[in-house]
């Protein structure tokens, strides 16, 4: 839908605000979830995740300019992570080590379904009627969800019971962190002066601390154990997620594709994500850890070399259904892997907070590549570019990153 919002609103320079303003919006509610899954259980920050992101839809789809549709997203962002600390948690609280690796990929394989129909589904109802209908319509599933689940968290929530004081030490970092990312993200997008480095500067000066003491002090570095999993999770997440962001946006604009043939793109990695992760479940006992990675990052740095290659210097468009399958391919290998690597390096009673540091990743990850995106869209727009043109340097740094991860792959596995 966000290339005919952006379009509708005349807010392409927001384009990569539309994705990252959710992500950012998030990490401040894994956080609050994540201390009280560890102390209380999962029933009530799941009831209150819904609830929120449910009101973030409703006033998306009412939403008559860029900032509404924006802060729409943002409550949709804050439900949403509150949702996603509560289900890795209960994972660990509910399932035993054996058990656990399966879980993970069953919840990976739940993205099936909404993948292989929301995006070619979002696109029809678009092009047919108007993007506001998608999030109207996406109100019921998150109602009925919230019922079939709420209940049976109750039990959960008896077993981790933990009583004392909830610890929301974490809150006032986690919003530091959403603040001072969002003015980095903005500060590289707008600011078109001299002005530019001291406001990045001051921006890294307000979450670069506070982002740091929730990972293990070794993460920067990609240390073993924990540190690497999540390090090569933020990385996979960049990469993948950034890339995926901007196909849409290069179809519809420069090749006139409709949104709905657009979102057949999304479908197609859709499928090939979930084939990758049935063959996870079924061979990864049988294959290593650093084989199955070096594998996974392979896909996934192919796949958006390929892309490059076929959209951008070829310009055969159609070869997109294929190509970013391969890359989605090596997504499905690798991240239920990199999610099931941190929950088993994970201590007992800490797994609220694994889950929080995961979904720290996820939402920093891809905040950062859609807003670094973003950024190279809006630059290039500044020096005489077009969005077509200006994509070589998106699909060149999502490339780069994929590398880096599969060097990281090998050194610690």
């Amino acid at each position: 839908m966000m290339p005919a919002i952006a379009e509708e609103f005349n807010g392409q320079h927001f384009y990569g605000a539309g994705f990252y303003s959710y992500l950012l919006a998030s990490l401040v509610s894994l956080i609050l979830a994540g201390a009280y899954t560890d102390q209380r259980g999962p029933q009530k920050p799941f009831l209150v995740g819904i609830l929120v992101f449910i009101v973030g839809l409703m006033v998306a789809a009412q939403a008559n300019s860029m900032p509404m549709l924006i802060l729409g997203r943002a409550l949709q962002g804050f439900g949403g992570g509150a949702i996603q600390s509560v289900v890795f948690a209960s994972v660990n609280i509910a399932y035993g080590e054996d058990q656990r690796r399966r879980a993970i990929s069953y919840l990976t394989t739940a993205w099936v379904l909404p993948s292989l129909i929301a995006p070619a589904l979002a696109g029809y109802v678009t092009s047919q009627w108007h993007w506001s209908y998608v999030f109207w319509g996406l109100t019921l599933p998150a109602l009925l969800s919230s019922v079939f689940v709420y209940r049976r968290l109750g039990a959960l929530s008896i077993d981790a019971k933990g009583g004392g004081r909830i610890d929301f030490s974490n809150l006032p970092k986690a919003l530091r962190i959403a603040f001072g990312v969002a003015f980095l993200l903005a500060s590289i997008s707008f600011v078109n002066s001299y002005w530019v480095i001291p406001l990045c500067l001051f921006s890294l000066f307000i979450f670069w601390r506070p982002l740091l003491s929730l990972f293990p002090v070794d993460m920067l570095r990609a240390g073993k154990g924990l540190s690497a999993a999540l390090s090569l999770k933020l990385l996979l997440v960049f990469t993948f997620f950034g890339a995926e962001a901007f196909i849409p946006l290069v179809l519809t604009d420069h090749y006139q594709y409709t949104a709905a043939a657009a979102g057949l793109v999304l479908t197609s990695g859709a499928l090939s994500w979930t084939l990758a992760s049935w063959i996870y479940d079924k061979v990864a006992v049988n294959f290593g850890d650093k084989t199955l990675l070096i594998m996974g990052f392979s896909f996934l740095g192919f796949g958006v070399l390929l892309l490059w290659l076929f959209l951008s210097v070829f310009q055969w468009a159609f070869m997109s259904y294929f190509v970013w399958s391969i890359a989605a391919f090596g997504m499905g290998l690798v991240y239920p892997m990199t999610m099931n690597l941190a929950m088993a390096n994970t201590e007992s009673g800490k797994e609220g907070k694994t889950s929080t540091a995961a979904g720290v990743v996820d939402a920093l990850g891809f905040s950062l590549a859609a807003g670094i995106g973003g950024a190279i869209l809006n630059i290039g727009d500044r020096m005489g570019y077009s969005v077509f043109e200006a994509m070589n340097g998106v699909w060149l740094v999502m490339a780069l990153v994929s590398i880096v991860a599969l060097y990281i792959s090998m050194r610690r596995y």
